[in-house]
């Protein structure tokens, strides 16, 4: 599926005619108790992660709901504290900081101390469109 991404992604890149695009991807990997899952996903969410970077144009937001509740790793220290934080980050290359300006991504650094939910994500995209 992150291949997917990137092929698409790749062939909008080299096609002058292209509109924008935002695309959105929603990962399940299932409620199982062993962990392979997540553990198979690791190596190829780490490459989408470098393809995405290699967009100069494109913003990449992700994020999770929780953390691991049904493996051992959920009740050490730090899978207690994946649970009750959930991940959030973005990845703005060059060329979308560039687009934004020192203004937006000075806010853009000092939000992401802030509590907030994904509905104000959501405002963000509309004005962004």
């Amino acid at each position: 599926m992150y291949d997917y991404i990137t092929k698409i992604y790749t062939a909008l890149k080299i096609d002058e005619k292209a509109k924008p695009l935002l695309s959105y991807l929603h990962v399940n990997t299932g409620h199982e108790t062993n962990g392979k899952q997540i553990t198979n996903m690791h190596a190829k969410l780490s490459n989408f992660f470098i393809d995405m970077v290699a967009f100069p144009d494109t913003v990449t937001v992700i994020f999770s709901h929780h953390g691991h509740t049904r493996t051992p790793f959920g009740y050490t220290e730090e899978g207690r504290r994946e649970l009750f934080d959930p991940l959030y980050f973005m990845i703005a290359p060059d060329g979308v900081t560039e687009r934004l300006g020192p203004q937006r991504m000075a806010a853009l650094v000092a939000n992401q101390k802030r509590l907030f939910i994904l509905q104000y994500v959501h405002k963000a995209f509309i004005i962004i469109i």
